[in-house]
């Protein structure tokens, strides 16, 4: 990073691994070289032979990172521009398989509601105790279903569309949903009764599916890539989140729901010995924008 000392005293000043893995904050103003800091230990990164993924919310790390990647990892790169609706990428948080499924399911939703909670934390009394009630029961119907997973996009016709709503709750397999919407949510009248509950709950989502960028990513039942083979083949993820063409509140929900994929990851790499885990470096430009309980997790 730098020198210190006088004279002969002088001494390098390194960030090491182990340092590392403990985590770095880059702090400074607007034009102090922060992003050339990132670009920099990322470049380091590739030629060493880690593997790297990087969240850029504007655009400019992203494309100086492509032009410098040295051909000998050309093959491992995998540049992702989330303004291209030809290739959007899929994220669904609610796919899970193997032996910890459930528990996948379990955190994909809790993270979804955290996710929600900070994109309207500026507006209290968009959200509430009902708010969760409601779509984390409409989450676990979605998630837990023999038709294989839904996807966030697939709350909004859930609410609207009572032949949709039906098929989805016939073939979940998780009767606890299924005894809320059927038992309590769609027998329940009044100000709290389902008919007024559901534009509560889709007016959060209208945004997201709305929009011609986003939706593509949220409504993809599979998601596209396989983030826990990209860490163990140690691959170069770069990101161009653009916020400048998605939104600010959408360029911060992908951006969240990508955190969540990596973390995802992350943890099933728990039952392989330390040793045998490959180096995987995660940089988030800008990272305040897209911070949920699972930063502090990671």
């Amino acid at each position: 990073l730098g020198r210190t000392g006088i004279g002969e005293r002088e001494e390098p000043v390194r960030f090491a691994g182990r340092d590392r893995s403990r985590h770095c904050y880059i702090i400074g103003a607007t034009g102090t070289g922060k992003s050339t800091l990132i670009l920099n230990m990322v470049l380091q990164d590739i030629r060493d032979g880690a593997g790297v993924c990087v969240l850029d919310p504007h655009g400019d790390l992203y494309s100086e990172l492509v032009r410098a990647v040295p051909s000998s990892r050309a093959a491992d790169v995998i540049p992702i521009d989330l303004a291209d609706a030809e290739r959007a990428i899929g994220l669904n948080l609610l796919e899970s398989h193997g032996t910890t499924a459930r528990q996948q399911v379990s955190f994909a939703i809790n993270e979804i509601l955290s996710m929600f909670w900070m994109l309207y934390a500026s507006i209290p009394e968009a959200m509430g105790p009902a708010f969760e009630q409601y779509m984390r029961n409409t989450l676990m119907v979605l998630a837990q279903n023999s038709r294989g997973p839904g996807t966030v996009a697939d709350v909004v016709p859930f609410y609207e569309d009572s032949v949709f709503r039906s098929r989805w709750l016939e073939s979940c397999t998780n009767p606890v949903p299924v005894s809320f919407f059927q038992r309590l949510a769609q027998k329940t009248t009044g100000e709290a009764g389902f008919q007024n509950m559901g534009p509560y709950i889709t007016n959060k989502l209208n945004r997201f599916v709305g929009s011609d960028f986003v939706r593509p990513i949220i409504g993809q039942s599979r998601s596209t890539l396989d983030f826990r083979e990209c860490m163990d083949q140690g691959k170069v993820l770069l990101v161009n989140l653009n916020k400048g063409v998605l939104g600010d509140v959408e360029c911060r929900l992908v951006g969240m729901l990508l955190l969540a994929k990596v973390f995802s990851a992350a943890l099933e790499r728990a039952s392989q010995p330390t040793a045998n885990r490959r180096v995987f470096h995660l940089y988030v430009d800008e990272a305040q924008n897209f911070l949920t309980p699972i930063v502090g997790s990671i």
